[in-house]
């Protein structure tokens, strides 16, 4: 049934997904010397700020995790499928976190040796929201599994 709340959990984490891709969402930004990243063809922190969609391969995978936590939350007839989806949606999330610190860390690492002020932004809070929020899904998936397999037993 849709009226459960792993729904809920599941259409907040996929608004935390989604939420990646607007406009203010940066993960990170950096003041100081950027002229050498600004001579860089790849760089993501050519403008000082880090966003998801700097980068194609981080906005794919975004699109996909929140695409998932959608679908899962169609699957409600089937919660060994909506189980599965959650778990591919965190292994999502999770994949995002250590992609976009690698290619922070790879842009960051260019910089030459001055005075930089790097400051965490709101963004980097929305993949760490979307994997509370999965995780409590599949939580509330367990414990109606659990409850429908006792009904069975007590038939």
């Amino acid at each position: 049934m849709l009226q459960r709340i792993q729904t809920i959990f599941l259409l907040l984490a996929f608004l935390a997904g989604l939420s990646l891709t607007m406009d203010p969402m940066s993960l990170a930004s950096v003041d100081g010397d950027l002229t050498l990243l600004k001579s860089q063809s790849q760089s993501m922190l050519d403008d000082g700020i880090f966003h998801i969609t700097d980068h194609l391969m981080l906005l794919i995978l975004v699109g996909l995790t929140s695409l998932l936590c959608l679908i899962s939350i169609f699957q409600f007839k089937n919660r060994t499928r909506q189980l599965s989806l959650a778990r591919l949606g965190l292994i999502g999330f999770l994949l995002l976190m250590i992609l976009a610190g690698f290619f922070f860390y790879q842009d960051y690492s260019l910089l030459s040796q001055g005075v930089y002020l790097f400051e965490v932004g709101y963004g980097a809070l929305s993949p760490v929201l979307g994997i509370l929020f999965i995780i409590l899904a599949m939580r509330a998936i367990r414990k109606d599994e659990k409850l429908i397999r006792s009904m069975d037993r007590l038939r």
